[in-house]
């Protein structure tokens, strides 16, 4: 309960984290894992991430990922450009690193399509494109990360870490 309407966002993060936590202390790592499973990414099933999550400062979080990594910041260069003086202009932004493409996308204006290629430069360095599979639980299941029978034990656990890696 919460003495607020409508409940915060990082109430409601808290509060679910705690749940995930209390669970997995309560009932062991691959009990929370298949609760994360069950109702957790079902939601997502046939949902964009990026629709989802609306990424406020893209090139800010682009360039905290690749320091994170040990890669060379983003340097944005204007690739292509169509219509500069017309009511309806085209420019295409290339995101550059030690020299090699890392995304490339259109806008209306430069600063949008540098926004633009940070988004998709974020959805690969994630793993998201548009072409992306999805995710075969199936597949972890045969592989005895996740049980077909929620009584029967595996070697393998999946942890809510590993969960969001999966997801």
């Amino acid at each position: 309960m919460s003495a607020q309407f409508p409940v915060p966002d990082e109430v409601l993060h808290s509060t679910f984290l705690a749940v995930i936590g209390a669970l997995q202390e309560s009932s062991g790592a691959e009990r929370a894992g298949l609760f994360l499973r069950d109702f957790l990414v079902t939601q997502l099933v046939g949902k964009d991430l990026f629709e989802m999550w609306s990424v406020v400062n893209p090139m800010g979080l682009l360039v905290e990922e690749l320091s994170k990594r040990n890669v060379a910041l983003p340097e944005p260069r204007l690739t292509r450009s169509a219509g500069a003086g017309t009511v309806l202009p085209l420019y295409f932004v290339g995101l550059y690193s030690d020299k090699k493409l890392l995304a490339e996308a259109p806008g209306e204006t430069v600063l949008a399509a540098e926004e633009e290629a940070a988004r998709v430069a974020l959805r690969k360095l994630y793993g998201y494109t548009e072409n992306r599979r999805p995710c075969d639980f199936s597949a972890a299941e045969q592989l005895g990360l996740m049980p077909s029978n929620p009584s029967a034990t595996h070697k393998g656990h999946v942890t809510p870490s590993t969960m969001s890696s999966i997801s």
